[in-house]
């Protein structure tokens, strides 16, 4: 979901909301927080396998 959303043009917040719900985001959403690195992680990790990276397991 995190890469579907980013791939069709999403930010990081709209794509938290469709992983986690729009209350929780609303409560716990940072611009340095945790909630938003783990979103950032789960846009970036499936970014690296689909690019390639999946050779290097």
């Amino acid at each position: 979901m995190a890469l579907d959303g980013r791939l069709g043009g999403r930010g990081l917040r709209l794509i938290a909301v469709d992983l986690y719900c729009e209350t929780r985001v609303a409560e716990e959403w940072r611009s340095d927080g945790s909630m938003r690195g783990r979103v950032r992680w789960r846009v970036k990790q499936p970014l690296k396998l689909m690019n390639g990276g999946y050779r290097s397991w």
